[in-house]
């Protein structure tokens, strides 16, 4: 019997399809993608922040988001988008 490496691909789909929205800290729906932790402890997004490697990684990647240049459209009646917000 083939094993399935990727479950979560197919769930991740049928959702993605329903319009169903899947959090970022839902740990079951990243535990079929990714298995378990190698030590079999649960990892949590609040948990793992508390780490000061990870805040600041966290840190430096938001601030190097919000740098960059954010465009604004806003649509015209005839559907053609307008800028200079």
């Amino acid at each position: 019997m083939a094993n399935n490496k990727h479950p979560g691909r197919i769930k991740s789909a049928l959702l993605n399809w329903l319009g169903v929205p899947v959090s970022l800290t839902n740990g079951e729906f990243w535990r079929e993608w990714f298995g378990t932790s190698s030590s079999g402890k649960v990892v949590t997004a609040d948990k793992i922040i508390r780490l000061s490697a990870v805040w600041a990684c966290v840190r430096l990647l938001s601030e190097s988001v919000s740098t960059l240049p954010l465009k604004i459209y806003e649509r015209q009646a005839d559907g053609s988008p307008k800028t200079g917000f």
